[in-house]
């Protein structure tokens, strides 16, 4: 039976359990559960690696709360790829997506200001961001 089909079939607590120590097929579906719990037993697990995290971020899928969960962590805003993903996916929470914005390079900077997905204060923050770099320049 494919997995997609057993989660269906799954009651809370055994989603809970795969999403904690099932693999990275399982935490990818389970992390975009409607249920809270679910979703963030998922995106705690401690079988998650870094690359996993970086394609969830991207991911329009995630609720807010699990894209807020990610921009705190220490351990996750140490890639780039990551911080990239938070702040250009448009689901993100702005607080989260400012926070990180001075990491971004010149021509994320760039591509970011230019993107119809992103809220409008981001845009101009990525640009006022960007002109003060060409400026050092």
């Amino acid at each position: 039976k494919p997995l997609m089909f057993r989660i269906k079939d799954m009651t809370m607590g055994q989603k809970i359990r795969l999403a904690v120590v099932g693999n990275a097929a399982a935490r990818a579906m389970l992390i975009r559960e409607p249920n809270k719990l679910v979703a963030m037993s998922a995106a705690s697990s401690p079988k998650l690696t870094e690359n996993e995290v970086a394609g969830m971020v991207r991911s329009r899928e995630l609720s807010e709360d699990i894209l807020r969960y990610f921009g705190h962590r220490k351990e996750w805003m140490r890639s780039y790829d990551i911080k990239r993903g938070l702040i250009f996916n448009p689901k993100t929470p702005s607080a989260v997506s400012s926070k990180w914005l001075a990491h971004l390079r010149a021509n994320d900077l760039k591509t970011l200001t230019k993107s119809r997905d992103v809220p409008g204060p981001l845009k101009r923050m990525a640009g006022q961001r960007l002109a003060k770099k060409t400026k050092k320049t």
